[in-house]
């Protein structure tokens, strides 16, 4: 005996598999596209004090010359910075404190091995505001800041010795996590 299916019967069975299939596939097309997997982005607090972070590039732009010397890279020319490294370390709501470590090599023996300040980002969170521990305050800009690297820039007066001309340049420090 062959067996019907009432035609509103099988209607409503069709659109019923339909209506889950298309929304199952855009809840899985949804969440590919997130790729996410329900983890929350790292905050930029996060990015920043998770990791040691050790200077890889520091350069100053315009270059200087001395000595008819043109000097751009001054890690290169600076090898005693080559193994500085960062830590922050977060206190409250974007702020923070940081220790600088001269590393295994000083440029100069009389510097301290390292040194302490405070830290705080700008509202939106751009800029980072460093005061170190002589009470000294340093804006710069922050142009990358990623799991794996910290790049910050800052405008810097510099008085050339040989003609006592000052001009702006700027200093950007780079640094890798550790």
């Amino acid at each position: 005996m062959k067996t019907t299916m009432n035609p509103i019967f099988r209607k409503m069975t069709t659109f019923a598999l339909l209506a889950g299939l298309t929304l199952g596939w855009t809840s899985c097309s949804k969440d590919d596209e997130d790729g996410d997997n329900g983890v929350k982005p790292k905050t930029k607090t996060e990015l920043l004090t998770t990791p040691t972070w050790k200077m890889s590039g520091l350069k100053i732009d315009p270059p200087m010359v001395l000595e008819d010397t043109t000097i751009s890279d001054l890690l290169v020319n600076l090898p005693c910075m080559q193994d500085d490294n960062m830590k922050y370390t977060a206190t409250e709501n974007g702020k923070g404190t940081y220790r600088e470590d001269e590393g295994a090599t000083k440029c100069d023996e009389e510097d301290p091995q390292s040194t302490n300040g405070d830290w705080s980002f700008n509202t939106s969170e751009t800029k980072l505001t460093i005061k170190d521990s002589d009470g000294e305050v340093t804006d710069v800009n922050i142009n990358a800041l990623t799991e794996s690297k910290l790049e910050l820039s800052s405008p810097i007066q510099l008085e050339n010795p040989e003609t006592g001309e000052v001009k702006t340049h700027t200093l950007t420090a780079s640094y890798t996590a550790q």
